[in-house]
């Protein structure tokens, strides 16, 4: 398992990649403030002990500390029509607003013991990258790319990363390969 510390190296090794579309605050009462909307969402979606199972990976708030918002992967020829379509990483109000559009989305899917997941991001129009923010769940900081699909629908999601800096160290090395 890798360190806090790896995110920034792992980042660093990204950041010249893509482009900053929103700045956010990413200080540590936005950070709060993010944990306190998944806690809601996820009890909005029938999860009754929330509070006590939703955390932010140490790694990924890290990242959201060094990011301060919005990012969109850029590609050379790129063309504002194609920028939807570009990963991006969201900022905390992103993640938040992510996590309950999808969470409502499901929520009659939900099967009661299904881990808690925070969409980080996207790509294409039919990718989800999420996070594994359940600290009773054995997965807790594993990342999947949820393709048409949430791991509230029973789908088979593949685990990409078992940590956020491993995530990033992955596609780091997919785009120089």
């Amino acid at each position: 398992m890798s360190t806090v510390d790896d995110v920034d190296a792992a980042w660093a090794a990204l950041a010249a990649d893509f482009a900053l579309d929103r700045p956010e605050d990413a200080s540590g009462a936005a950070l709060e403030t993010l944990r306190a909307g998944l806690v809601a969402a996820f009890t909005a979606a029938g999860v009754a002990d929330a509070a006590d199972r939703v955390g932010l990976p140490a790694q990924y708030a890290r990242f959201l500390t060094l990011a301060g918002g919005t990012w969109h992967h850029v590609h050379p020829d790129e063309t504002p029509a194609d920028i939807p379509y570009q990963m991006h990483f969201y900022g905390a109000g992103g993640a938040l607003s992510a996590t309950e559009i999808e969470s409502d989305l499901h929520v009659e899917d939900r099967v009661p013991d299904a881990s808690l997941w925070l969409i980080f991001g996207h790509w294409s129009d039919k990718h989800l990258l999420l996070l594994n923010c359940d600290r009773g769940d054995p997965g807790f900081g594993t990342v999947i790319d949820a393709h048409d699909d949430h791991p509230w629908l029973g789908g088979a999601n593949d685990v990409v990363a078992d940590s956020f800096a491993g995530y990033l160290r992955h596609l780091r090395e997919d785009w120089d390969s």
